[in-house]
């Protein structure tokens, strides 16, 4: 993509590349703002101010992403509208859907959208994938510690578009073992990382016309579990993955009316084993099933000034799991053991938003106004006994004024939201954690002013600036013998704020961003009381240039972040985040290739849970049109 196709965009445009932006507290991005300039979304969204992805190190290690200094927990991720993070564990792996498979991706902030709700107490990722009519094309990647990919995507005919796509990684970096294998006296000796490989094929098929589409996705994926304190070389523990989503969605419009609908299903059947037992604590051959099924209808209205619509989601999981290494599991007799456990929750949502645009196009007013109901069912998977039940009802809502002009635009919102506890939270049945079926919802108000200045027509400049107070924080609470169990112990504060300078050239484009929160947690347990918010940098900066010259295109970003706990003590503090990535692209009309280097100078700082990083890492790439 060349930078003359990237102007600077208005309100009513959507943004052309990661170098523009929409307006502050929202953002659009095209197939052609990722496609062939990341590896993986995750890699992505890292670039978005505001935005932090926790990741751990290498390829096939779960991505989660934070919105403002929210947890994962906090943040939604919607594929095609619907909230994808499981009601087991909450949070969503953003680099479980191979970015060749993503059409757009829309990012809402602060309770403000173009056509979706945002009602997360941090923000919203709304990700479209794939349409029926894709040009087909071929691409090729191979990098460092022995990473490959492949993908195709092939018109098969008018109406029906098949992607395919297999990567895979020994993973094999450097790390320093705490206490090697069979050299435990050299300790944190630096060994190449044994049985850390990771791979995964995924198939998606797309089919219908504009008033009716169809989709199924299948995937299936291998992630080897490298024993980090010794690096025995006959550890073979992984996670396999198996997953399928079927999905029918349709679309009608009549006179001011438009009706979307959206109905699924998707299962997850995850396999852990680790027969040798080196790592942990026993030997496992566990099996987790997930189920999901879902319904989406959504009806817009439009009138003159005004515009509604009304929304109802309903979904329903259920949780399965199966022990087959404890003769205990079933019967559940034994404290110490296993047990095999079930667990449902039920959730439906309704909701009404109203939109008003003056006839100058320069205001507009909003207000969203939803219910969410919720219920679970947790117990033994062989007995009724002993069912625990639990049932949480919330009103939300989000309001805005916006106002735009020639030369900026300004923003005030509120929205008011909740995040139910997961299922393992209140029902957890495994790993030192007890259960507590008592918890209660988090519940959090934000308030956020956002504004954007048209400097010149080649320069923007945008700032936030937001305060939230969240109730009834869920936190991890340990005993001396390191058993944990969740508890509403806090409320906490943020404040943030946050800028971003854009430049954008013919042939050149620079952004300068930050972003600044204070927080602070009160607690009844002292150790907690008066501590900042762990799991997020409270400082970030960012910066990003590239050069279009004919068909070369060179790109370069830094990255500093620091002032980041590990714990809510904030005993450990984590290492700064120092990031600089450089990537060349040659184009032609129908083919691209060029390389990626992330990490140019290896830095080796410690990640989310306090381990090293990869460090330096390469990919070079190949893609034809056809």
């Amino acid at each position: 993509m060349h930078a003359e196709d990237a102007q600077l965009s208005t309100v009513e445009t959507h943004a052309s590349s990661p170098q523009t932006l929409n307006r502050p507290g929202y953002q659009f991005f095209s197939r052609a703002d990722v496609e062939h300039r990341f590896a993986n979304l995750s890699e992505f969204l890292s670039q978005i101010n505001g935005i932090q992805i926790q990741q751990l190190s290498g390829l096939g290690n779960p991505a989660l992403i934070s919105i403002r200094g929210a947890t994962t927990q906090q943040t939604k991720v919607l594929i095609n509208g619907i909230e994808s993070s499981n009601a087991q564990n909450g949070g969503y792996d953003l680099n479980q859907l191979p970015i060749s498979q993503i059409e757009s991706i829309e990012i809402s902030q602060d309770g403000s959208s173009n056509g979706y709700a945002d009602r997360a107490i941090g923000g919203t990722i709304n990700i479209i994938t794939r349409k029926t009519k894709s040009n087909s094309q071929l691409g090729i990647q191979a990098g460092s510690y022995g990473t490959y990919r492949a993908l195709l995507s092939q018109q098969a005919s008018e109406n029906v578009n098949i992607q395919l796509e297999h990567e895979q990684s020994n993973n094999n970096y450097l790390y320093p073992v705490t206490s090697p294998a069979f050299d435990s006296q050299n300790r944190n000796n630096e060994e190449t990382l044994n049985n850390a490989g990771f791979s995964r094929q995924s198939l998606q098929v797309n089919s219908g016309s504009e008033q009716l589409t169809a989709r199924l996705r299948l995937s299936q994926q291998k992630k080897n579990i490298p024993d980090y304190y010794r690096n025995h070389p006959g550890n073979d523990a992984h996670l396999s993955e198996r997953n399928t989503v079927v999905e029918l969605n349709g679309e009608q419009n009549l006179y001011r009316m438009q009706q979307k609908w959206r109905i699924g299903h998707s299962q997850r059947f995850e396999n852990f084993y680790n027969t040798q037992g080196l790592i942990g604590l026993s030997q496992s051959d566990n099996h987790y099933r997930y189920e999901k099924n879902y319904l989406s209808v959504a009806n817009k209205t439009t009138w003159t000034q005004w515009q509604h619509r009304i929304d109802l989601n309903v979904s329903e999981e259920t949780y399965r799991s199966d022990y087959r290494l404890d003769d205990d599991s079933k019967h559940c007799l034994t404290p110490q053991g296993n047990c095999d456990a079930f667990s449902f929750q039920q959730s439906t949502s309704i909701g009404s938003q109203l939109n008003w645009n003056s006839k100058s196009q320069q205001q507009q007013v909003y207000i969203d106004i939803y219910r969410q109901n919720t219920s679970d069912i947790s117990r033994q998977r062989y007995a009724i006994a002993d069912e625990s039940t639990q049932s949480d009802a919330f009103i939300g809502a989000a309001t805005g004024y916006l106002w735009y002009s020639d030369h900026s635009d300004w923003s005030l919102t509120w929205k008011r939201a909740a995040r139910i506890p997961t299922l393992y939270e209140r029902y957890g049945n495994h790993g030192l954690f007890l259960s507590n079926p008592d918890l209660q919802q988090e519940i959090s108000n934000t308030l956020t002013l956002n504004s954007l200045w048209r400097m010149t027509e080649k320069i923007q400049l945008s700032g936030s600036a937001f305060y939230r107070d969240l109730d009834d924080a869920i936190v991890p609470v340990y005993d001396a013998r390191g058993i944990g169990r969740y508890e509403n112990t806090s409320q906490a504060t943020l404040t943030g704020i946050e800028w971003t300078a854009a430049y954008c050239a013919d042939y050149w484009f620079s952004t300068l961003s930050g972003s600044h929160y204070d927080s602070l947690t009160t607690s009844e347990i002292k150790s907690f009381d008066e501590k900042k918010l762990p799991g997020t940098y409270h400082t970030s900066l960012k910066a990003s240039t590239g050069f279009n010259i004919s068909k070369h295109h060179i790109e370069s970003s830094i990255e500093y972040s620091d002032d980041l706990y590990i714990d809510r003590s904030n005993l450990i503090e984590g290492e700064a985040r120092s990031l600089i990535n450089l990537s060349y692209r040659y184009q032609a009309t129908e083919y691209e290739a060029g390389l990626r280097i992330i990490n140019l100078s290896n830095n080796r700082f410690l990640d989310f849970t306090n381990r090293p990083t990869t460090g330096r890492e390469w990919l070079i790439f190949l893609n034809t049109r056809f």
